[in-house]
């Protein structure tokens, strides 16, 4: 059993008398893909308008990781006659369970709710922020959920935040306390480049895709 498979909300099915776990890792959705050609990180078409191909893709690539030797055609036969609808809407519970929660609409200057209009990361992008930023081996970024890895960014940007205050701190005592100092008292915080929402308005903000992870900065 996976980290993931005791951390991540279990979602269980039972085909041909056996019980099986259903978590999707970044390593399920590749191989789905892989076999499909269906892009699983970026887009929903498997689970929104699901083929039996897919469906049966997908549940491999989900059992293969508990028993060995799983191809896709022995996959397909755990799927009983009539079991199809039961087997989509387990893997669609799994799908949910696996992704953050969905983000809260941003808004604007004018406090009118805008959409990022920013692409989300595709493998490739995915894939390097969690070797650089986050420093998992391939091996672990492919065992890991879109949630936990998700998590695990929001981190890495608090921790961000915090060395950029700290660099603010001294950098606002400098200028406060220079021999030609501002008229107007500066603030460490000002200098905090990855704001999230809840900070000051007027700054900027930092926004993490609750899909991939995204980190993006928006000056406001």
């Amino acid at each position: 059993m996976s980290l993931s498979d005791q951390l991540i909300e279990r979602v269980t099915i039972n085909l041909a008398g056996h019980e099986w776990r259903l978590v999707i890792t970044y390593g399920a959705l590749l191989d789905c893909e892989e076999v499909t050609g269906i892009d699983m990180l970026t887009g929903v078409e498997a689970f929104v308008n699901p083929s039996t191909r897919s469906v049966r893709a997908l549940l491999w690539a989900v059992l293969r990781r508990q028993a060995l030797g799983m191809t896709l055609e022995a996959a397909g036969n755990l799927i009983g006659p009539g079991e199809i609808e039961a087997v989509q809407e387990a893997l669609n519970r799994a799908y949910v369970a696996s992704l953050p929660p969905p983000e809260k609409p941003r808004k604007g200057k004018s406090g009118e709710r805008s959409s990022l209009n920013k692409p989300p990361m595709g493998w490739i992008e995915t894939r390097a922020a969690a070797r650089v930023e986050i420093r998992l081996s391939d091996s672990e970024f492919l065992d890991m959920t879109p949630l936990e890895f998700h998590a695990m960014r929001e981190v890495y940007v608090k921790n961000m935040r915090h060395w950029e205050l700290v660099a603010g701190m001294i950098t606002a005592a400098v200028k406060n306390h220079s021999m030609n100092p501002p008229k107007r008292m500066v603030q460490a915080s000002e200098f905090v480049l990855h704001r999230m929402e809840e900070d000051r308005a007027g700054v900027g903000s930092a926004h993490i895709d609750s899909r991939t992870g995204a980190i993006s900065y928006y000056a406001e």
